[in-house]
């Protein structure tokens, strides 16, 4: 599926269950496009993660491409690091993701957020139409949240969204 048809399926009717978000992880990097971050990177899981309440082919998209936006976007001259934490905030938990990467200027982390936008020129080591954050962010939209960019580890990037406990 391109990610145009990604985009537009993202329409269709939310099943929430709860969900355990340790293993969603799992299986997110257990996917082959991630299976580089689980070789030559290194991906701390700060536990415990709470389960929440949410559909689960949006939220494993969301974490897909937040991952993999890790991978791609590291710096070559370092290891990758990447560390995912989650804190229960009275109903809700927010997901932080931090990576040692490139990076995002405070500047350009709004329009990173829209669809079709790059910041850096596609290439062999670049591929992709711009379209990840903006798929993350209409799915975040269905799930009643919202992405937060922030500075990560060393310069890198931290994204945030709070999603609802399970009950």
């Amino acid at each position: 599926m391109n990610d145009i048809q990604r985009y537009l399926s993202l329409e269709m009717t939310l099943k929430p269950e709860t969900i355990d978000i340790a293993g969603l992880i799992e299986d997110v990097c257990a996917e082959p496009t991630l299976a580089p971050l689980k070789h030559s990177g290194t991906l701390n899981i700060m536990t415990p993660m709470p389960d929440i309440k949410a559909d689960a082919r949006q939220l494993r998209m969301i974490f897909h491409v937040l991952l993999h936006n890790a991978w791609q976007y590291r710096r070559p001259d370092k290891p990758l690091q990447v560390r995912l934490s989650a804190v229960t905030i009275g109903d809700n938990v927010r997901f932080r993701i931090d990576d040692n990467g490139m990076g995002i200027s405070p500047e350009y982390r709004p329009q990173v957020l829209e669809m079709f936008t790059r910041l850096v020129p596609h290439n062999e080591r670049y591929p992709g139409t711009g379209m990840g954050l903006a798929l993350v962010v209409k799915a975040l939209r269905n799930l009643d949240s919202q992405l937060d960019i922030q500075d990560g580890i060393d310069g890198g990037t931290a994204v945030l969204f709070d999603l609802p406990l399970a009950r």
